[in-house]
């Protein structure tokens, strides 16, 4: 997952405790690269900066936080959950986009002292891409085809538009804080840089961008690629013309290169709000969770649930996932949504 340096920076950046989990082939215990055959990345949950001891994968859609191959993914985030329970964890969460076999249901069985859970959701993450553009666009909805298309056409007929596949080559830091500045919805310039920066400098990332032929930019887009599929972390488009619906004209843009350049599914991180996420793929995935029966524990779950402190509005994905049915509990009927 070619943004791991970046999540892992963007959580020290908002000041969560952050823990990287590595799995190793072999017995020996010297750290080398090449023996690393799975990774998850866990954040701990803090009370008024204290450790909690509660940890999450901070992934509500399961795609960048648990790294390993697709046929042994449930299994490494079993053993993952497993190292951090007997680590001292009072709950660990992990949603991934695997079904758990045999042998990893049995390694959370033997974590004595808890209980563990499991929830199925169906999620709408991917687009999937065909061969050619219009091939593409003939899966959206009427009005999304439409909308791409025309907002296009109007634009070109007043603007000379350049698609930009080196924007951040393109663009000094100062450029693009002020292209943030003059953003729809900035961010705050330490977000901003640190998403140039990975754009610019990880492997595998893409930072591209919308401009007039007289050097006027209206949109960049960042994210990553991973061999056919393109991961669309975020978007700016310039204030003024929303008119214009830059947005829109920037996907199609988007979309149409992506095309061409073979991808095959289209991730935009977070989801979307725009027309075309009715052609989202539906992918099942799955909420594991494994907590004590402490009061400690209890106590420190109701807390970080936003349900319980709207005074601090702490957003919980664990306390969603505990207070939410159905959830299958393991041994079954030992715990109750009341007790929460």
């Amino acid at each position: 997952m070619h943004w791991l340096g970046y999540f892992v920076a963007e959580s020290e950046r908002a000041k969560k405790q952050v823990h990287l989990i590595l799995l190793l082939s072999g017995d020996e215990t010297e750290l080398d690269v090449g023996r690393i055959c799975a990774a998850g990345f866990f954040t701990e949950y803090s009370i008024l900066g204290q450790p909690t001891r509660i940890f999450s994968t901070d992934d509500a859609v399961g795609f960048r936080t648990v790294i390993a191959p697709a046929s042994s993914r449930g299994l490494a985030t079993a053993m993952m959950v497993k190292m951090l329970w007997h680590g001292g964890a009072r709950a660990v969460l992990a949603t991934v986009d695997s079904s758990l076999e045999g042998q990893a249901r049995m390694l959370l069985s033997t974590c004595s002292g808890g209980l563990w859970g499991e929830r199925e959701r169906l999620v709408e993450r991917f687009l999937d891409l065909c061969s050619s553009y219009e091939a593409t666009l003939a899966t959206l909805g009427k009005s999304t085809r439409f909308n791409l298309r025309y907002y296009r056409k109007r634009l070109q007929r007043s603007l000379d538009l350049v698609y930009e596949e080196n924007a951040g080559g393109l663009l000094s830091q100062t450029q693009l804080d002020d292209l943030n500045k003059r953003s729809l919805n900035p961010v705050s310039s330490e977000a901003f840089r640190l998403r140039c920066r990975s754009g610019r400098e990880f492997a595998g990332s893409f930072l591209v961008g919308l401009r007039t032929s007289t050097g006027e930019w209206l949109s960049l887009v960042g994210g990553w690629r991973q061999g056919t599929q393109t991961v669309l972390y975020w978007q700016l488009n310039v204030r003024g013309r929303e008119k214009d619906s830059i947005g829109t004209v920037m996907r199609s843009y988007f979309l149409e290169h992506e095309v061409a350049r073979g991808a095959t599914s289209l991730l935009i991180y977070g989801g979307t709000p725009h027309s075309m996420r009715h052609a989202f793929r539906t992918d099942r995935i799955l909420d594991i969770v494994l907590r004590r029966q402490s009061s400690k524990t209890i106590g420190a779950l109701l807390w970080c649930s936003t349900a319980s402190n709207k005074r601090l509005a702490v957003k919980s994905h664990i306390a969603e996932v505990l207070s939410s049915a159905p959830t299958t509990w393991h041994p079954r009927n030992e715990i109750t949504r009341e007790q929460l």
